[in-house]
């Protein structure tokens, strides 16, 4: 899956120990305790002992979170969504959860769910990357572009360092037809991750958008030395070659496209594409 929240965590077996055993330690001690915030959370010190069923209604939470992140890296969306509802249930104040669960119910297409999700985790905590980005992605694919730039601008300041915000960033650039910006966005991407293959493929649309056609081909040359089976990759350079008057080059791309195994619709596009090429050529 894309992009999928895999943090460093506990055993399932240890957390169901430790949840057996702490509540005793807790009652005996009187220790003071630090409740487990979400990751963009400032720890907090809790000014009482908790008592035995906030400990238990802890570690329910912790264990539907780590069973949750295991079946999202199966793609066992729904699953996980079923466990998480039962882990919030059982204590609704780990934002980290409800990321979890929106995440899932946007690989479901339950957009508008995922939404919500994501809102309350951001209610929780004020300043959470994550789920500004993710919050970000969902505004994009539901065509709220502008929105999901300001979340995505908000997960930017908070995480500089985020390839997948910026690269969100720019994508919902392009699709506002701010392809100048997409472009220097994709830059920002790729100074973190050099060799993602879909931020530079999208930055080759945008540059052909802009009219840098040789800018577009060098961004699919190293598409298609990565993957030469990139059926895309040689569709998009074929239609910068023929841009470039290129047309003998373009239809060399078009056949090795064609000669690959196609995604519905695409062969006919390449077809088409090809007999342009053609005629350009002859």
């Amino acid at each position: 899956m894309t992009d999928p929240a895999t943090e460093t965590r506990p055993s399932a077996l240890l957390v169901v120990a430790l949840g057996a055993l702490l509540p005793l330690v807790i009652l005996g001690t009187g220790l003071w305790w630090v409740l487990r915030q979400p990751p963009d959370a400032p720890s907090s010190v809790v000014s009482r002992t908790p008592t035995a069923e906030e400990i238990a209604r802890e570690f329910r939470g912790l264990g539907a979170e780590i069973e949750a992140t295991d079946l999202l890296e199966r793609g066992r969306y729904a699953e996980a969504v079923e466990v998480l509802d039962s882990g919030i249930a059982a204590d609704p104040s780990h934002a980290h959860a409800y990321v979890l669960r929106g995440f899932a119910k946007t690989e479901l297409l339950r957009l508008e769910a995922a939404l919500a999700d994501f809102d309350f985790a951001i209610s929780l905590v004020p300043e959470y990357a994550e789920a500004f980005r993710r919050r970000g992605h969902v505004k994009r694919r539901l065509g709220q572009l502008e929105e999901a730039l300001v979340d995505l601008g908000e997960a930017i300041r908070l995480e500089p360092e985020d390839f997948f915000a910026h690269a969100e960033q720019a994508r919902a650039l392009a699709e506002l037809g701010r392809h100048a910006e997409a472009v220097a966005a994709y830059d920002r991407a790729l100074a973190l991750k050099p060799n993602d293959l879909h931020a530079i493929g999208n930055r080759g649309v945008s540059r052909g958008a802009l009219g840098d056609y040789a800018g577009a081909v060098a961004d699919y040359d190293q598409v298609l030395a990565a993957n030469p089976n990139d059926v895309n990759g040689y569709y998009n350079r074929a239609i910068m070659k023929l841009a470039l008057g290129q047309p003998h080059e373009a239809l060399v791309d078009c056949d090795r496209a064609l000669s690959l195994e196609l995604p519905p619709g695409l062969a006919d596009e390449l077809r088409s594409l090809r007999a342009e090429a053609k005629r350009a050529a002859d």
